[in-house]
């Protein structure tokens, strides 16, 4: 699960990777090739690409691979025919794959306040692929906290930091001390706010509220009508 503080903070940092993967498709496209990662595909797409141009212009090579019988007889004829050396378009795929693979590799984000990577995940570039066709903004989307039905926790949450910031304040030039959050209310209270520093903002901590509070009260049958439900 991912804040959207989390999403936001994530698309920021992936930006290079995101615009590789974008740079890497229109190349594809430029090509008429299909959206793969996988050498042998790519090769094999350009190779039956380059020699239908040929059958289009030579009547013997296109009676010779009508009569062949097998698609490996005529996929021989095609690897046959083609020679890809020279064509610069082949280096420039494996130079886009190995550094996609290497942005990938090196892609970590927070989920709440948790460091967490692709690494960690075991997550693949073929799993970006052919999940979200190479699109980690989508992947993203997925992975964010949902409110729905428990739109009203949140809202109380948000309401309860503007109060907190008002008190962190009045505590602070009352008791001409920079005392932060975790000091002035009960650490299991502050635990369910994210504070920037003593004198930063104090938001809901999403996740926290998502995985701890959300399961409690609805074991205590108090979601349905949050905060209502507290009288």
């Amino acid at each position: 699960m991912m804040t959207s503080k989390n999403i936001s903070q994530a698309k920021i940092s992936f930006r290079s990777f995101i615009n590789s993967c974008l740079a890497y498709k229109a190349l594809l496209i430029e090509h008429e090739l299909p959206l793969s990662i996988d050498m042998e595909e790519l090769t094999g797409a350009l190779r039956a690409q380059l020699f239908a141009k040929l059958l289009a212009v030579d009547a013997g090579l296109k009676m010779r691979f009508d009569m062949l019988r097998t698609e490996d007889a005529q996929q021989q004829l095609i690897n046959n025919t083609i020679d890809l050396a020279g064509y610069s378009i082949v280096p420039q795929l494996k130079q886009f794959i190995a550094q996609l693979n290497k942005e990938f590799d090196l892609l970590g984000w927070y989920e709440g306040p948790h460091w967490m990577s692709m690494k960690m995940r075991n997550s693949t570039l073929g799993w970006l692929l052919h999940g979200y066709d190479l699109d980690i903004e989508q992947w993203l989307e997925t992975e964010r906290i949902d409110w729905t039905g428990r739109v009203a926790v949140l809202a109380y949450f948000t309401d309860m930091a503007i109060r907190l910031t008002q008190l962190r304040k009045l505590h602070q030039v009352t008791r001409n001390d920079s005392a932060g959050l975790h000091e002035i209310v009960r650490p299991s209270l502050a635990g369910y706010f994210i504070e920037e520093g003593c004198s930063g903002s104090i938001e809901p901590n999403e996740y926290t509220l998502m995985s701890e509070l959300i399961p409690r009260l609805e074991e205590a049958g108090k979601l349905a009508d949050f905060p209502n439900s507290l009288a």
